[in-house]
């Protein structure tokens, strides 16, 4: 009997071929992107689930309470990590973890910046049951100056030479021992590496010049602790809070509460400040799922309309195979028989398409997508149910529609439909509706992301970031004598000015404390980011000043004796102008240096768009520069690169030359918007090809169904355009109600979208304007190729046989 069926139904699928066509090239696309989509979310689902610990492995992070607000940050105090091992016998084992941002490394007679480089405590790898090649977990850091790497650093630096106990220097000053390595880090770690160091290391003060005995400092170090079977993680960090919490609230204004992340919340949940790298979020997987839901719902919505707009000419094969004795049953089976094998025909093009076009995707994610069809079990339960609910869902309505014709009805001449409540003309038009409210919705939303990163790279920051080039210092020896590099620096032809600085404005101070009052009672402090600028560091950058002086030779005092400080600064301090700020004392950290206020600046973004405004202090401190910034001409920029390079090296000649433009790394701020946007962007694209072949179809059925009524209008004196607006006009309804439901649910998820931004813009009438014109503009051009040739044919030769 299923013979039978499948015969019958390939039978009917190769007699309408533009049918089938239209339903499976449909399907196929939306199926392809659905798959990708799963097998991204699955990755995504599943990380740092690797480890052997990883349900009782924690990372700490805190919120301090200020005036102004409470703060979250992902990196801990320095001596955290051996207070917890010292005082707390819940924490089996605890390690301090240090991301190196770019760091030149030398080994073997190579060398190349590496970008993964940490330095962590003994007890990491006890923590974190990586798998070892060469070595052993618990004695792999013991020593001090021990290194371990992974594979491909292994086979990088050394080839097939055994590393073990081979000599690695680390920025032109350290000498590491190899003393283990590794298999690669899975790509489903919130964090990576190819190299740790033994965090002994940073003792050094030529390595890390801040101590480790910091408790009033924060920076890029994260503590991780592996938590005792037998205790209980809320009443650990209770514990903490009521020793090491109240510890550091006597030394300071601010209230530092600490708490637990678990290991496996961390890559979606977690959005603080400072993280290791940029987390993904539960919601822009929620929007990816919900965006692969539309498409298959769209290509679903196809199949099941052009298969009741074929009912008419299935009505009389029913009511033959009913009187033939055909039970309603036996024909549900046939029709889900054509459903499932269009389903498998879809779904087996779908692999091929998402093998082609995996590439283009794991480059629009910036991220590589390991995926397996049948590796996984549960995945590949997940799939084969995933295509017999489609197949269900695509053909259910019609089998059961169909199947209900009442055969002396339809033999006599009806078409069928008539006898079914409701009519399917209307279900018709409902599934249309749903279609292009979901491709509406797409459309709208491409637009709201588009506009706003667009407003995000072209907004005010408070600072020109035109032309800039960034030369980042690796070599710190050569600040004793900056002023002649910049010297030299500025006589390079197309060099309009130098500066230098901690950092360039938009990147951050990479410092952050509190500004005290001086004398520091207990009396009211906030928290500040610091600068360390040059004497043109202003003027390079546009940074208007509105008060007071800035940095200067004459004054010799300034050398971190002085500040300037932002409007910002100046609201918290209490001041009701700038000018009255001018020649206060305060004090920087607790134990930091006091300095005069002898400049205040206009407020700028010392972070991205995503953030509101922060209170910056700026001081003049050479020791602490860490950056270069040259203002160049707009042409000729290769030779001037060349001759910036040149004169690099004459002062830096033991590092590669390094360079980037602030325009660029603005650019990068925004990425994550920037693929939401081509996500979307691409996804819209595909739902409207997937919803414009649907109505291709209809469109044509509309007017095979017209051709007679078309041919009688037109013998009586219809033109040709009055028949295509005749044609046009009810899809063009049905695209305008979609419009009407589309955008009031798109301007509530698009505007809870935009409410994650400090600096976001407002949803205008236009938007609504051009999403609609352009569902509808696609709609109509879609529909029009069927209506014009329908209504220039020769109406004779539909007339004819009557």
């Amino acid at each position: 009997m299923f013979r039978n069926y499948l015969k019958i139904a390939i039978r009917n699928l190769l007699k309408n071929k533009v049918y089938t066509l239209i339903n499976v090239v449909g399907l196929t696309i939306g199926i392809a992107c659905s798959l990708i989509i799963i097998f991204y979310v699955v990755q995504e689902t599943d990380y740092d689930t690797f480890f052997k610990n990883s349900d009782r492995i924690y990372r700490i992070a805190f919120e301090s309470h200020h005036p102004e607000g409470t703060a979250y940050n992902a990196g801990t105090m320095l001596p955290l990590a051996p207070a917890l091992a010292h005082n707390f016998p819940q924490v089996e084992k605890v390690s301090r973890i240090l991301f190196e941002d770019r760091v030149l490394i030398r080994a073997n007679e190579k060398e190349f910046f590496e970008e993964a480089v940490t330095f962590a405590d003994s007890t990491f790898f006890e923590i974190f049951s990586y798998e070892f090649v060469q070595g052993g977990a618990t004695s792999a850091l013991a020593k001090p100056n021990s290194v371990v790497i992974t594979e491909s650093m292994a086979k990088k630096y050394f080839g097939n030479e055994n590393p073990m106990g081979k000599v690695i220097q680390y920025d032109n000053n350290v000498n590491l021992s190899v003393s283990g390595v590794v298999k690669d880090v899975p790509i489903n770690s919130h964090f990576t590496f190819d190299f740790v160091i033994s965090y002994q290391v940073l003792a050094d003060p030529s390595v890390f010049p801040y101590g480790l005995e910091q408790w009033g400092m924060t920076t890029s170090s994260y503590t991780y602790i592996l938590l005792d079977k037998s205790s209980s993680a809320e009443s650990f960090i209770t514990s903490v809070n009521n020793i090491v919490g109240k510890r550091i609230a006597e030394t300071s204004n601010n209230e530092i509460v600490f708490f637990l992340q678990p290991l496996k919340n961390i890559y979606l949940n977690s959005h603080l400040s400072n993280e290791v790298r940029p987390n993904n979020s539960t919601s822009t997987l929620i929007i990816l799922l919900t965006i692969g839901l539309f498409i298959l719902l769209i290509a679903t919505i196809n199949y099941m309309n052009l298969a009741t707009a074929r009912s008419t000419k299935r009505a009389r094969e029913v009511g033959v195979r009913k009187v033939m004795g055909a039970f309603r049953f036996q024909l549900i089976k046939q029709f889900l028989a054509e459903s499932f094998l269009i389903t498998l025909v879809a779904f087996i093009f779908a692999i091929g398409l998402v093998e082609v076009s995996m590439p283009y995707f794991e480059q629009l994610l910036t991220k590589k997508i390991e995926y397996s069809y049948f590796l996984n079990w549960e995945l590949a339960l997940g799939i084969l149910g995933f295509v017999f609910v489609l197949g269900m869902l695509s053909g259910s309505y019609p089998a059961f529609y169909l199947s209900r014709y009442q055969p002396a009805k339809v033999l006599k001449g009806g078409t069928g439909a008539s006898q079914l409540s409701g009519g399917i003309p209307s279900l018709r038009k409902i599934l249309v509706v749903v279609q292009f409210t979901l491709c509406v919705m797409l459309l709208f939303g491409t637009l709201v992301v588009t506009s706003q990163l667009n407003y995000m790279r072209n907004a005010n920051m408070g600072f020109n970031s035109k032309y800039n080039l960034v030369i980042p210092v690796f070599d710190t020896s050569i600040l004793s004598n900056y002023e002649t590099v910049k010297n030299k620096l500025k006589q390079i032809p197309n060099v309009n000015s130098v500066s230098a600085g901690y950092k360039t404005p938009v990147a951050g101070a990479g410092l952050g404390t509190n500004l005290y009052p001086k004398g520091y009672d207990g009396g009211d402090d906030f928290f500040i980011s610091v600068y360390t600028i040059d004497y043109d560091y202003l003027n390079q950058f546009g940074i208007d000043l509105i008060a007071g002086r800035g940095f200067s030779e004459s004054y010799p005092n300034d050398l971190k004796k002085s500040m300037i400080v932002t409007e910002q600064v100046i609201k918290k301090l209490g001041f009701d102008t700038p000018q009255e700020a001018v020649g206060n004392q305060y004090q920087i950290g607790l134990n930091g240096i006091e300095g005069t206020i002898v400049g205040v600046i206009k407020d700028f973004n010392s972070t991205s768009l995503h953030s509101e405004l922060q209170p910056v202090v700026m001081l003049y401190w050479p020791g602490l520069f860490r950056e270069f910034t040259l203002n160049i001409n707009s042409v000729h920029i290769p030779e001037t690169l060349n001759a910036v390079e040149a004169t690099w090296k004459e002062f830096v000649p033991n590092y590669p030359f390094e360079y980037h433009f602030l325009d660029e790394y603005i650019d990068k701020l925004y990425k994550d918007e920037a693929r939401i946007a081509e996500i979307i962007s691409f996804f819209a694209i595909i739902a409207i090809v997937i919803g414009c072949l649907g109505l291709f179809g209809l469109s044509a059925f509309s007017a095979e169904q017209r051709t007679k009524e078309i041919g009688i209008r037109k013998v009586l004196g219809a033109s040709a355009s009055s028949v295509v607006m005749m044609l046009t006009k009810e899809f063009s309804k049905l695209v305008l109600i979609s419009n009407l439901i589309a955008w009031p649910i798109a301007y509530y998820l698009m505007n809870n979208w935009l409410n994650d931004f400090a600096y976001r813009i407002n949803i205008g009438i236009w938007i609504f304007i051009i999403s609609g014109c352009l569902g509808l503009g696609v709609a109509l051009l879609t529909v029009s190729y069927q209506a014009v040739k329908a209504a220039v044919a020769n109406p004779i030769e539909s007339l004819k046989y009557e």
